[in-house]
């Protein structure tokens, strides 16, 4: 788990490690926030939160649709 000052320069030239199908990096200033790089270079928003319903208040995550990271932090 990596954390950044996620902006779009960032954004455009963030990449998986070698040995990993996919990294996560999660903002400095949002938390719960963060950006999926896959093996072949997909990029994907998440938002990761605990669900209080659950009885152990699992923790999720859940991909935005947002075309940019802008659009992905409204």
């Amino acid at each position: 788990m990596l954390v950044v000052d996620l902006d779009a320069k960032f954004v455009a030239t963030a990449k998986c490690k070698k040995n990993s199908d996919r990294e996560f990096f999660w903002d400095r200033t949002l938390p719960g926030f963060g950006l999926q790089v896959t093996a072949n270079g997909v990029h994907s928003f998440e938002v990761q939160y605990r669900h209080r319903g659950d009885p152990v208040h699992t923790s999720r995550r859940m991909k935005l649709k947002a075309g940019s990271l802008k659009q992905a932090r409204r």
